[in-house]
């Protein structure tokens, strides 16, 4: 009698050990589908990401800028430095405590009309990427 108890502990134990490694193994497979999920994820982020720096850098073309300053120079009135408004750091005096004390003045703004501004943020003087994303993929 202690022999087939004996048996059927050792069977029992057999069983709940191979269902330990079962949830073990499938945990482990979750882990590892997870962990493909988020480097695909990250890959298609860093895709993004050259995406807008390749975007940004067309629309920050001094070429374009230059020729959007033009095309709204009454609108948007700009000039390029001049050179004596560069100053070096040991020019530029120290701040004084009546600085303080002194209310500033209100920022200058410019009532832009709302048509105006949207003219200015989408008129551009060459493709944008998304059009030379289509015209490459087609």
């Amino acid at each position: 009698m202690l022999r087939h108890t004996w048996t059927l502990f050792l069977c029992l134990m057999m069983v709940a050990g191979a269902a330990v490694t079962y949830q073990i193994k499938y945990r482990a497979e979750l882990a590892t589908e997870e962990a493909r999920d988020m480097v695909s994820e990250i890959n298609g982020l860093e895709e993004d990401i050259s995406r807008l720096k390749a975007q940004w850098s067309l629309l920050n073309q001094p070429s374009r800028l230059q020729a959007l300053v033009e095309n709204n120079a009454e609108v948007l009135p700009l000039t390029p430095l001049a050179p004596h408004q560069i100053a070096l750091l040991d020019n530029i005096p120290e701040r004084s405590p009546m600085s303080l004390i002194v209310p500033r003045r209100k920022p200058f703004s410019y009532a832009y009309e709302s048509n105006t501004l949207a003219k200015l943020i989408n008129q551009t003087s060459e493709p944008s990427l998304s059009d030379l994303i289509g015209s490459e993929a087609r």
